[in-house]
């Protein structure tokens, strides 16, 4: 049987693979580099920043879903009820 993860589980594991998928790049750019590709550089750093910012987007949204989540379990802390009131 499949076994279905919740949204929280697959934003927790991209974040978690953030980093490495970062130093892959750079690992490869680095080589690249070396090889006369200098103009891949700036491409490439191009990406990286904006990957950093996803990566913030993501656990920021890792965080909001996991409050919705314990919000709808009934665990979450008094006052954020009125936060989360228009979700269903």
């Amino acid at each position: 049987m499949v076994q279905e993860y919740s949204l929280a589980d697959v934003l927790e594991r991209i974040y978690e693979n953030q980093p490495a998928l970062e130093t892959a790049v750079i690992e490869l750019t680095l080589r690249m580099e070396q090889q006369g590709s200098v103009g891949t550089r700036d491409n490439v750093r191009g990406g990286i920043s904006d990957h950093r910012e996803d990566a913030g987007r993501i656990k920021q949204g890792l965080g909001s879903v996991r409050k919705v989540a314990e919000w709808r379990s009934g665990k979450a802390k008094t006052g954020e009820e009125a936060e989360f009131t228009g979700c269903k």
